[in-house]
């Protein structure tokens, strides 16, 4: 799956002996992963918005970076398939559903297995999958514990949202072909910077001409726990005037007690008023340190909760610079990046 455009196929770790660095995967890979959003003509779309009712089609950029053959048609043994999960727009896993094969002849059919049937020799191919935003946004739902949300019900949390997609490959390669550092097959969990049969996509559009002066605009988001031992969230904007804006984080109070009070948020402060919530029930940190990395605790126990990212500004203002993406990237205990979301600047239509 690839993670990047133009993808080789080489992850850090994978036993070639002129290995990669890790870096060779783009640290914000969900932002640069070409999963792509389609309408009913084919054309790659990036909407502010999912309405309800429509129906898109995700197409994920698969690759053969090698010199062999795959795929039933060519080789019964080597077998090609993908899946394609959507989950809560988050930084690392949350409550997923499986999308529908394009390769069904039915469309109402369920089948989650796309097959490449032919994978030629350092080729690039798509692998398709159907989208319908009611029947994904009514699963996701579904899934979603109203009691880690702040008072919000699951359809208000996931209202306006965009789900990340996460698509993985299967089979379709020789055994023992530079094997992947982290473990294969792919789980929800596999990092794409070390296993080159995931890829993620977690990038959605804003209208900065929505934000205001002490009015954050908001984007809800689900954080899991990664690993074993404190988790980190650091906001990385690309080109934003530092001394114009500022960035805020909202959770719910019992996560916040439990998880980031007592390591002290070092870099964020408190704001009890003056500022919209993003959800009922939640405490708010504005990021007082650029850069600073807002550090949670061990909530494997948790399992996820909700949160927010806000960003505050004078959209006048911040119109004379050309704004590049605003990126949350997850870090584990070691300081690894596992996952994250971005945000990009547009202007948008609004409805």
């Amino acid at each position: 799956m690839a993670s990047f455009p133009g993808d080789d196929g080489r992850r850090f770790g994978d036993g070639e002996p002129q290995g990669v660095p890790l870096d060779h995967v783009p640290s914000h890979f969900w932002a640069q992963s070409p999963i792509f959003l389609c309408n009913a003509s084919g054309q790659v779309v990036m909407p502010a918005k999912l309405p309800a009712g429509e129906e898109y089609a995700v197409a994920g950029v698969i690759g053969n970076s090698g010199q062999g053959f795959a795929g039933s048609a060519l080789i019964a043994s080597l077998a090609v398939t993908v899946l394609a999960d959507a989950q809560c727009f988050g930084t690392f896993v949350s409550p997923a559903v499986s999308l529908p094969s394009l390769g069904n002849l039915d469309p109402a059919d369920t089948n989650a297995t796309y097959e490449q049937f032919v994978m030629l020799p350092r080729s690039f191919d798509v692998a398709g999958f159907r989208f319908n935003v009611s029947k994904v946004f009514s699963e996701l739902a579904a899934k979603l514990d109203p009691a880690k949300l702040g008072g919000a019900t699951p359809a208000e949390w996931l209202k306006d949202g965009h789900p990340c997609v996460k698509v993985r490959i299967f089979g379709g390669e020789q055994p023992n072909f530079f094997p992947p550092s982290d473990p294969d097959p792919p789980q929800l969990t596999t990092n794409p910077q070390l296993n080159r049969h995931i890829a993620q996509h977690n990038l959605v559009p804003f209208d900065p001409a929505l934000m205001a002066m002490k009015k954050p605009f908001w984007t809800n988001f689900i954080l899991s726990q990664a690993g074993s031992g404190a988790n980190g969230l650091s906001i990385e904007p690309q080109n934003w005037p530092l001394d114009q804006v500022r960035f805020w984080f909202a959770l719910p109070p019992g996560p916040y007690e439990r998880y980031v009070a007592k390591a002290g948020h070092r870099g964020f402060e408190l704001v009890d008023e003056g500022a919209p919530k993003p959800f009922p029930d939640c405490v708010m940190l504005r990021q007082a340190t650029p850069g600073a990395r807002l550090v949670i605790e061990d909530h494997g126990r948790e399992g996820y909760f909700g949160m927010a990212l806000g960003i505050e500004g004078d959209p006048a203002r911040l119109a004379q610079t050309r704004l590049g993406d605003v990126a949350v990237a997850h870090t584990a205990q070691d300081g690894a990046v596992v996952g994250g979301f971005s945000l990009r600047p547009q202007v948008a239509v609004r409805a």
